[in-house]
């Protein structure tokens, strides 16, 4: 930040603030998917898409949306946040994203809508291309299954606590 100075520092945050609004236009035009307030205003930082259209019309979540982006090597957004935007998909694009990067984004939440509305019943089955399957979101957030430290992991695996 220093070696930025206050001039660099400003137009990384405008640049920023342009790359989000760049891909607010262009997702605002996805079948299924909604800018639930402010529609057509700028945004700052960060915008949040509701899938919730989707969702009602084939049963294809924001998770399952996160989930078909990480399928694809692109970071999965922030999900089910804000809690008032139903189906939520929180995303803020840095300084550091190219446009390009932005429309690849975009074009795989275009192919994840079309094959959603095609066959609802495959997005239920993704990530298929991560090291991890979809993991139990209820089982993960037990408090049995939660390790604090590497250490607590190991001594889990062992049988040495609870």
């Amino acid at each position: 930040i220093l070696i930025m100075g206050p001039q660099g520092l400003r137009e990384a945050t405008e640049y920023a603030v342009l790359l989000t609004n760049y891909f607010a236009k262009l997702a605002s035009g996805i079948r299924g998917f909604e800018i639930p307030y402010g529609r057509g205003r700028f945004r700052k930082h960060e915008v949040v898409v509701s899938t919730k259209p989707l969702a009602d019309e084939t049963g294809v979540t924001a998770e399952d949306v996160a989930k078909g982006l990480l399928d694809a090597g692109l970071y999965a957004p922030t999900m089910y946040f804000p809690l008032i935007v139903k189906e939520a998909l929180q995303t803020e694009f840095t300084e550091t994203e190219t446009p390009e990067n932005i429309e690849r984004y975009v074009i795989r939440l275009r192919e994840i809508s079309e094959i959603a509305y095609k066959d609802p019943s495959q997005p239920k089955n993704w990530p298929v291309n991560t090291s991890v399957s979809r993991v139990n979101m209820v089982k993960a957030n037990h408090p049995k299954y939660l390790a604090p430290t590497w250490r607590v992991y190991v001594k889990r695996l062992r049988g040495e606590i609870e």
